[in-house]
């Protein structure tokens, strides 16, 4: 069984793309590699599939592991942010979604996250 608590990390938000928009702790569970783990973050729009660690930047979201030892473990805590895009340029909603890469299998998800 996992459960994570999402916060915000964003500061002052501006039109810049590349903000940090929420930390999401583990607070249960076992270690999951970021081979096996989708990542995905709602605006108050559809849902966007994160970039994992140690990958290219991509539009959307980006998933920083401020470990960097190719897992999310129990009681880490890791950032998303904004990717290439401005997703969040003043107040707005955010909910985090976690699934299983394998079977699509929601692992988690999040209430909804003010964002300011």
């Amino acid at each position: 069984m996992y459960d994570f608590s999402v916060t915000d990390a964003s500061g002052t938000l501006t039109s810049d793309a590349g903000q940090d928009l929420v930390y999401v702790a583990m607070d249960a569970g076992e270690d999951l590699s970021w081979a096996t783990v989708i990542v995905q973050l709602s605006a108050g729009g559809a849902y966007t599939e994160c970039t994992n660690p140690g990958k290219a930047t991509g539009d959307g979201c980006v998933v920083s592991d401020s470990i960097d030892d190719g897992k999310w473990g129990f009681s880490e805590e890791i950032t998303i942010s904004e990717g290439d895009s401005d997703l969040c340029s003043t107040a707005c909603t955010i909910q985090v979604k976690v699934l299983d890469a394998a079977s699509n299998k929601l692992i988690y998800e999040s209430t909804e996250t003010s964002v300011n």
